[in-house]
């Protein structure tokens, strides 16, 4: 269940795009007697907009819940920025917003729902939950780094995290069986020091 809410959570901010569109284009019709007010009670378009909340609510518990886990605190061996390199990747998944669906049609929920079922099954199978822009939106930088766990084996992951990370400082890094998993950079002591300097 947690690997789809994260699949689906990637075309979150798409949802509430088309949705916020197909609105604002119903509101402007009525306001132009082209439509009636019962058109915003098209039942695709409402049924849309719940799903969209609950995968919304759903996502918010799955990374509040995520901040409850345990961390280990990690010295980074090697570090890679990778923000750049799935940055177009993010934004091959907004493609589809610029296709003209709308939610107030079946024929293109039943088009969404299968190109999203076609799209989740790569997405899983590769484990690519770190193409994910609502994820991005909260942690903005992507690195590569390699550490040595508690058990001193070492490791190498995706990391989603809060600031830069460089070779050799210190982070606290979420335990998980994923590919990736997010990681808090800690305040170094220089960047401490220069801060009570100003």
């Amino acid at each position: 269940m947690k690997k789809i809410v994260m699949f689906i959570s990637a075309f979150l901010p798409m949802f509430w795009i088309i949705l916020i569109k197909d609105f604002i284009t119903i509101i402007s019709k009525i306001y132009k007697k082209e439509l009636e007010c019962k058109a915003l009670c098209n039942i695709w378009l409402l049924g849309s907009l719940v799903a969209t909340i609950l995968v919304s609510v759903c996502f918010c518990i799955l990374i509040y819940r995520s901040k409850n886990i345990a961390k280990d605190k990690v010295k980074v061996l090697k570090v890679e920025n990778k923000t750049v390199e799935y940055y177009l990747e993010y934004f091959s998944l907004f493609i589809l917003a610029l296709l003209t669906f709308s939610f107030t049609n079946w024929i293109d929920v039943l088009v969404m729902v299968l190109v999203l079922t076609v799209l989740g099954v790569v997405y899983i199978k590769n484990d690519l939950y770190y193409i994910n822009p609502t994820l991005n939106l909260i942690r903005k930088f992507i690195y590569k780094v390699e550490y040595y766990n508690c058990k001193n084996e070492l490791v190498s992951k995706i990391v989603m995290a809060n600031k830069k990370i460089k070779n050799g400082i210190n982070i606290s890094i979420y335990v998980s069986d994923y590919e990736f998993t997010f990681a808090d950079v800690e305040e170094q002591e220089n960047e401490h020091n220069d801060k009570k300097a100003d």
